[in-house]
């Protein structure tokens, strides 16, 4: 048995009680409380469609950097998604502007220590930086805390201000990307901007009685371009009666003059000031670049067309490109480069502030210039004649890309900058310059099937070559609108401008190719006579030995589609053996001339294949229709397949013929 032995010293007043077993002595008062931080702002009423970025917070839980661009939305989620798991973190949640985007500059790490030391009461808090970093990862090491650091300037800013423990979760925002940050084991999580359905959803639910005008509801979320700041400032407008209807707020903000003053409360500009801020914190290439690539007439733009428009060399254009990729002012996707609509009106009125009249024309001039040399390139690819206005350009030009697909995709991917291109030239009177770009791309406009990208261009182009007061100039436009108007069906306007081209025409090849044309667009209305008459008589046109054997080839193929089932097969496959040399979509045209006439499924297929390689779309489905009656039993999928191109070209008679 073990002895146990009780002792008592000192003076005793009372009852003294032995005690076997003494487990736990309970010393002093009342519980000290330990002080736990809950210093998140309070989240926003309205908060939609988050839930993937709210989703990837959770999986990535740990260190997160919440990027994008200004007035998307990063702190607001940030704060939300703290709301949401605050219970997960009981040991408190830390907060902190760091000021990274305001007036009075970024916050100083050594304060923001100070202010976090304070909240757990510690004393004796030291002066320097890194003292006071190592005394905050010592407090918080055994502690479940989350950290919110909204609006960082850089990752040196962060990277002292981290808690000590491996529980802990620390989210920052910052309008720049802060790729140091990767270093401390962050993960970047870009947030996007809201779709048109979800931002039509939040300016309804602040200004519930305005939702009933859904067209005008749509056109303002396209105006804001889903940038979640700007909608909610129009809502707020909406909401308080600045404005009597959505249609008429959407009149003003498209005035783009008044844009940045209505997209405001009282005198406060918020959205403009957001991108205003970003804007003046870059260095003097980037900000030029923001200016003059803002003020470019392209929906996107790859570094090659930069470089022209900056007249900087690529490498130079890059680093100044990546500069803004970095303060998200712009965004890249596979090599192309854009603005969110409202950033690249601010870097435009940017452009009207800081760069001249003259500057701002020369770098437009520039841009066209590039985009001529561009379509004569890939031209070279996609079609071997020389078109008629490119003189000397086409032969220096080096072909755009080394297979016919390559060019197909890049023409398809500059579409809308081509158009733009046109419009911009016709604005600063470059006629000349018009005319050579529609010329360069008619080609492509005739296979492609972009019917009204190409009667735009072919009009201005026609009215510019009037301006130009160039005969030959403005004989050869009338001729391609003519070519436009016929592709859309509009025979009357097409003989009219092929008419105008004739009387226009002085070289033999301009007449001999204005009769060819006058003749297909009769044939098209069904004037078959009329049309053979013209094509015969183009045959008589004496042209120069160079361009005599395939004027030649095209005239059979149009007499042999204009007699049907008339025609001659032995003069179709003269044409076909021409056209193989290195024109596979005229062969393909003449192909399936020979298929109708012999009954050759297989020679439908043939050409359908060479349609589709050649980006003839519409070529395409009518070669499936040919093969629908030819090959009855699989009729219902041939055109099927018609119906879907024509669908996607938004040929509607087309697509109501299939159908039937």
């Amino acid at each position: 048995m073990d002895e146990t032995r009780n002792e008592l010293a000192g003076d005793v007043h009372g009852t003294v009680v032995q005690a076997g077993h003494i487990n736990t002595i309970h010393l002093g008062g009342k519980p000290v409380p330990v002080r736990v931080p809950r210093m998140l702002p309070v989240g926003v009423p309205h908060f939609l469609n988050r839930e993937s970025e709210l989703g990837l917070l959770g999986k990535r839980q740990g260190r997160v950097a919440l990027t994008g661009a200004p007035g998307i939305g990063k702190t607001t989620l940030a704060i939300h998604w703290g709301h949401q798991v605050r219970d997960q973190f009981p040991d408190g949640q830390l907060f902190y502007s760091l000021n990274g985007s305001g007036d009075s500059g970024p916050a100083a790490p050594a304060d923001v220590l100070l202010f976090f030391l304070q909240q757990f009461d510690v004393r004796n808090i030291p002066d320097t930086e890194d003292e006071r970093a190592c005394l905050f990862r010592s407090v918080t090491a055994d502690l479940k805390l989350l950290v919110v650091l909204d609006d960082a300037v850089s990752a040196r800013q962060v990277e002292n201000l981290l808690p000590g423990s491996a529980d802990s979760a620390v989210v920052v925002t910052s309008r720049a990307r802060l790729d140091g940050l990767r270093l401390q084991g962050f993960t970047p999580l870009i947030v996007e901007r809201f779709s048109d359905e979800v931002a039509s959803e939040f300016v309804s639910l602040v200004a519930e009685e305005l939702a009933d005008e859904p067209e005008h509801l749509r056109a303002l979320t396209r105006l804001c371009g889903g940038l979640p700041l700007a909608l909610h400032v129009a809502a707020v407008r909406l909401a308080t009666g600045d404005y009597g209807s959505i249609a008429e707020y959407v009149s003003v903000l498209n005035d783009s003059r008044q844009l940045f003053r209505e997209l405001a409360i009282g005198d406060d500009r918020l959205v403009e000031a957001v991108f205003e801020v970003s804007y003046r914190e870059l260095a003097n290439e980037p900000a030029r670049a923001y200016r003059l690539l803002g003020n470019h007439f392209g929906s996107d733009f790859t570094v090659p067309l930069a470089a022209m428009v900056l007249d900087l060399s690529e490498s130079d254009t890059r680093r100044a490109l990546n500069a803004l990729v970095a303060g998200n002012l712009l965004t890249v996707t596979h090599g192309r480069y854009s603005f969110h609509g409202l950033i690249r009106q601010h870097a435009r009125e940017a452009a009207t502030r800081a760069e001249t009249e003259p500057a701002r024309i020369d770098a437009l001039r520039r841009g066209l210039a590039w985009y001529l040399h561009r379509a004569l390139a890939l031209g070279k690819v996609i079609h071997p004649e020389r078109p008629a206005l490119a003189g000397k350009l086409w032969e220096v030009a080096e072909p755009g890309h080394d297979s016919r697909d390559k060019a197909l995709a890049e023409l398809d991917a500059e579409r809308l900058n081509f158009r733009a291109a046109v419009r911009v030239a016709s604005r600063l009177g470059a006629h000349r310059q018009v005319c050579e770009l529609t010329d360069a791309l008619a080609q492509w406009y005739y296979q492609s099937g972009h019917l009204e990208d190409r009667v735009e261009t072919h009009d201005l182009a026609a009215t510019a070559a009037e301006a130009a007061d160039d005969r030959a100039l403005a004989g050869h436009m009338h001729k391609l609108t003519g070519i436009a108007a016929e592709a859309v069906g509009d025979f009357p306007l097409a003989l009219q401008r092929f008419e105008d081209a004739l009387r226009l025409a002085s070289a033999a090849i301009d007449r001999q190719s204005a009769l060819e044309w006058t003749g297909i667009a009769l044939e098209q209305s069904g004037d078959r006579p009329a049309a053979l008459a013209r094509f015969r008589e183009a045959w008589d046109v004496v042209v120069p030995e160079e361009y005599r054997e395939r004027a030649q080839a095209m005239l059979r193929m149009h007499i042999g589609r204009t007699l049907g089932p008339d025609a001659d097969v032995g003069e179709l496959k003269k044409s076909l053996a021409f056209f193989a040399r290195d024109e596979r979509g005229n062969a393909a045209r003449v192909l399936l001339l020979i298929a109708e006439l012999e009954g050759s499924a297989s020679k439908a297929e043939q050409a359908i294949a060479d349609f589709e390689a050649e980006g003839m779309p519409r070529q395409q489905a009518q070669a499936l229709e040919l093969l629908a009656r030819l090959r009855p039993e699989d009729a219902a999928r041939s055109l099927e397949r018609a119906a879907d191109i024509y669908r996607r070209l938004g040929r509607v008679d087309d697509l109501e013929r299939v159908l039937r």
